[in-house]
């Protein structure tokens, strides 16, 4: 049986949540231009550690 190493839990746990992060902020996004959604959501999924708490912030304010 194989098992997953400490470096390749992190790296799948970081793509996973990219994948999260990028898709809810696309839906909490508010701006009517898609680029600018799309653009909003890849830049926050990227650093989702630091700037998603601040979305989910944003959204409960």
């Amino acid at each position: 049986m194989d098992t997953l190493t400490t470096w390749q839990l992190i790296v799948a746990s970081y793509l996973a949540g990219i994948a999260v992060t990028g898709f809810l902020t696309f839906f909490f996004s508010r701006d009517p231009s898609l680029g600018i959604r799309l653009l909003c959501s890849a830049l926050i999924a990227v650093t989702w550690p630091l700037s998603f708490p601040l979305v989910l912030i944003f959204i409960l304010l």
